[in-house]
């Protein structure tokens, strides 16, 4: 009898232990969920679009008082001329794409598509064009020697990445060896107005203008493969209560422009939670529109709000960034053919770029779940519950093993 009793209270502790595994396990589960849930994080990010160009315009020489200018390298081994040219009387730049091709002063060129090469865009985007001035270059003609370099970078570019030098006089891009040496060895940039009047004389201070300028855009251009960005991202850690009670607020946001700089201000809105809002570290409102560059912020949301039924609460912001727009241009007559010269070698290919704002939008969201009163969420809940079973099968261990060692 002894020992059927014995066997049955093995049979009972060996089923604790069973059940303390399992309810353990089922806690460690519960507190390693609530890890995981806790510790989330992420951010998206996406790529500006094109803004809008004008469909066409006359192509012409650069003007100031009906003169033609005209940039003009000189360097131990000769002169190396970039025309300065314009869209009409705008006055908008425009840069030539195929140095070895003609122009035409006054033809009629129209829009042929979006610039998708990543290095030109690099260029347009970081040239001395967009207003990255020169530190040397000074006084009122400094724009016409800055259109130089830019204009020079992308010829170069070009003439490297489609292998014009191998392919020779044929390529649209090619650039003879006594015009790379000309480039290479410049060290002083004069103005010409009408071809004579000179002005404007720009020193490059004991280096060669190449090597002071050019050659830096054109080696970060090869390498050049995305465009500005936006990315959010909302850092680790739970949603908890202000000190008056009267909000939950979130872990910092914090909004990141590529390139670093690029972005004025952006927008920001909040959706599936009524009543959202941004505030400042030290718990200001802020926004929802112009929110200066490179402040961060927390969502808080009232208590009344969050229900007991899950929620998402999404985060939208929507930077704004200065930046230049590019598009191709093809000289066309009224017909819409192509204009060639009277060598039937088709005119110029331009590029033209303008300054733009670009909206780029980018996102993060949260899951909210739960009695508001009770500051806990789902899985503080699970982890709670998991805690306990877990010592309530600690228990049960006890309580049956306590009778046998008692017996022995």
């Amino acid at each position: 009898m002894e020992e059927n009793n014995n066997q049955s209270q093995r049979s009972v502790v060996d089923f604790s232990v069973v059940l303390s595994f399992v309810v353990s396990f089922f806690a460690i589960f519960s507190i390693a969920m609530f890890g995981f849930a806790t510790n989330q994080g992420g951010n998206i990010s996406y790529a500006a679009p094109l803004g809008t160009m004008p469909q066409n315009f006359n192509f012409a020489y650069g003007k100031e008082d009906d003169a033609v200018l005209r940039v003009v390298a000189d360097g131990g081994t000769g002169n190396f001329s970039a025309p300065v040219y314009v869209a009409g009387d705008s006055l908008l730049p425009i840069l030539c794409v195929e140095h070895n091709s003609p122009v035409r002063d006054g033809a009629s060129y129209v829009r042929a598509g979006e610039i998708d090469d990543q290095g030109l865009l690099y260029i347009l985007d970081n040239s001395f064009v967009n207003g990255k001035a020169m530190t040397d270059a000074t006084g009122a003609d400094a724009k016409y020697v800055e259109n130089w370099v830019t204009q020079v970078a992308i010829w170069l570019y070009l003439y490297d990445t489609t292998n014009a030098g191998t392919v020779g006089e044929s390529s649209r891009h090619y650039i003879s060896p006594a015009d790379l040496s000309s480039i290479m060895s410049a060290t002083t940039l004069t103005l010409y107005i009408g071809g004579s009047d000179s002005r404007g004389i720009y020193l490059a201070s004991g280096t060669t203008i190449y090597d002071k300028y050019v050659k830096d855009i054109v080696a970060q251009a090869k390498s050049a493969s995305s465009r500005k960005a936006l990315t959010v991202t909302r850092a680790n850690g739970e949603i908890s209560k202000t000190d008056d009670g009267k909000y939950y607020q979130t872990a910092l946001v914090t909004v990141t422009d590529y390139p670093a700089g690029a972005m004025t201000s952006y927008n920001v809105s909040f959706g599936g939670v009524e009543g959202a809002f941004a505030v400042d570290g030290n718990g200001n409102t802020i926004g929802p529109n112009n929110i200066p560059r490179g402040t961060n912020f927390y969502v808080r949301v009232p208590v009344d709000k969050v229900k007991e039924s899950l929620s998402k609460l999404t985060i939208s912001v929507t930077g704004h960034f200065n930046s230049l727009t590019g598009y191709y241009y093809v000289a066309q007559d009224a017909s819409g053919n192509l204009i060639v010269d009277s060598e039937g070698v088709l005119l110029q290919k331009v590029g033209s770029v303008s300054e733009s704002e670009r909206d780029i939008t980018a996102g993060e969201e949260y899951e909210l779940l739960g009695s508001p009163n009770t500051g806990m969420n789902t899985a503080q809940t699970i982890y709670f519950i998991g805690l306990i079973i877990l010592l309530c099968g600690v228990g049960i261990v006890y309580a049956n093993a306590k009778p046998v060692e008692s017996k022995q």
